[in-house]
């Protein structure tokens, strides 16, 4: 008898748990060349590169999560840091990453949803991410939250940067 299509399918809840340096050794399977291509960051290849990653250094994310589908474990993480601060806006940019055999399931989605709506009740009414162009994943993720790009780069032929992302909440 075939096991009904109901019992395959996976669970696809996420919480954050604070990034602590003693998870670098079963985060660092997950760090992929590709991943950190897409991140701008040097490739993760040690356990000490990857604790670096995991305290923020050389980063303006300094605060960072891992993101934790129960079924499935750590499948991902999600950072901020705090920008041009003042009396009316407060501009949080946002970085994330999905480990590849996860990605395509709304992971990324939820993540970001999650910590938009914490730090919108925090007083943060700003978000940034930087995206490079041809990484459409990213973009359909960030559109479906309503980011928007009105960078010019993003449709220049050959340009190879990071294009910003924004999304301003009333």
């Amino acid at each position: 008898m075939r096991t009904p299509l109901i019992e395959k399918k996976q669970d696809k809840a996420i919480h954050l748990i604070p990034a602590e340096p003693a998870m670098a050794k079963n985060i660092l399977p997950l760090m992929t060349k590709r991943i950190c291509q897409r991140l701008a960051i040097a490739p993760i290849e040690t356990l000490q590169d990857m604790t670096c990653f995991i305290q923020g250094t050389y980063s303006l994310q300094k605060w960072r999560f891992f993101i934790i589908n129960q079924p499935l474990g750590i499948i991902g993480g999600i950072s901020f840091g705090l920008l041009g601060e003042d009396e009316k806006s407060v501009t949080a940019l946002l970085s994330y990453w999905i480990g590849e055999e996860y990605q395509g399931q709304g992971f990324a989605t939820q993540a970001l949803s999650l910590l938009m709506g914490v730090l919108n009740k925090q007083g943060v009414n700003h978000f940034l991410a930087q995206v490079y162009p041809d990484n459409l994943a990213s973009q359909k993720v960030l559109m479906k939250l309503g980011f928007e790009c009105f960078d010019p780069n993003i449709r220049r032929e050959g340009f190879s940067g990071l294009v910003d992302f924004t999304l301003h909440l009333v």
